[in-house]
């Protein structure tokens, strides 16, 4: 029950909208920690009323071979980070891979370019076809603190067109230097990518966090 009182208008939080009614929307609020004000449109479509990112999921990687999230829905742009991320063997590549409903996950058909920064050394560039290479053609270490920090954006990538996406990092490469990493791409081919995945070259992940955020882009 909502109430208003003389402080403001209080409405009790719920897990959704209720049913959908042509030619009315919904103000409502999600039940999420903390919760959020939303907007439902008749179509059943969801959107924070912040026009922010909305917290998903998360996945705690533990000697893990990969680490996804699925489900993504059209509508949406989806957010990734990665925070304390180590491979369990040393002096590996962190890459990411879109996939479709199944999930079938992509290794062709990218288009990246990226470029990396390193403490000790000239900037360098890389490019591939085959994964979203998120350290491009560095590689991270595995000693104690050599962990990682990165992001992965993606634009509409539920919808059925081609994936535009961007990333950024920061690691320590196999020469104990600080490298910080950036880049972007498209997938080309035009599906629905509704699930993306993280691994390294070789090996499990040892440990790190990915939370999964999503925003209305419409």
């Amino acid at each position: 029950m909502s109430k208003i009182t003389n402080t403001g208008v209080h409405i009790v939080e719920s897990a959704d909208a209720i049913g959908d009614v042509a030619g009315e929307g919904q103000i409502w609020v999600d039940n999420q920690t903390p919760n959020r004000l939303m907007f439902t449109n008749d179509a059943g479509t969801d959107k924070q009323i912040d026009g922010g990112w909305s917290f998903v999921s998360s996945a705690t990687a533990s000697s893990s071979a990969t680490i996804s999230f699925t489900g993504m829905e059209a509508g949406y742009d989806h957010l990734i980070t990665i925070t304390g991320v180590q491979p369990a063997t040393d002096n590996q590549q962190l890459k990411a891979l879109l996939g479709v409903t199944t999930p079938t996950y992509r290794t062709s058909g990218y288009l990246v370019t990226m470029h990396y920064l390193v403490q000790t050394t000239t900037n360098a560039t890389a490019a591939g076809t085959a994964n979203i290479m998120m350290t491009g053609d560095n590689v991270q270490s595995n000693a104690t603190d050599e962990v990682g920090r990165f992001e992965l954006t993606l634009y509409d990538n539920a919808a059925a067109t081609d994936t535009f996406f961007k990333f950024e990092g920061d690691f320590i490469n196999n020469g104990s230097a600080q490298t910080s990493s950036f880049g972007g791409g498209t997938h080309t081919t035009a599906e629905a990518m509704t699930a993306v995945q993280f691994l390294y070259t070789s090996g499990n992940i040892s440990i790190g966090k990915f939370k999964l955020y999503r925003r209305a882009n419409a």
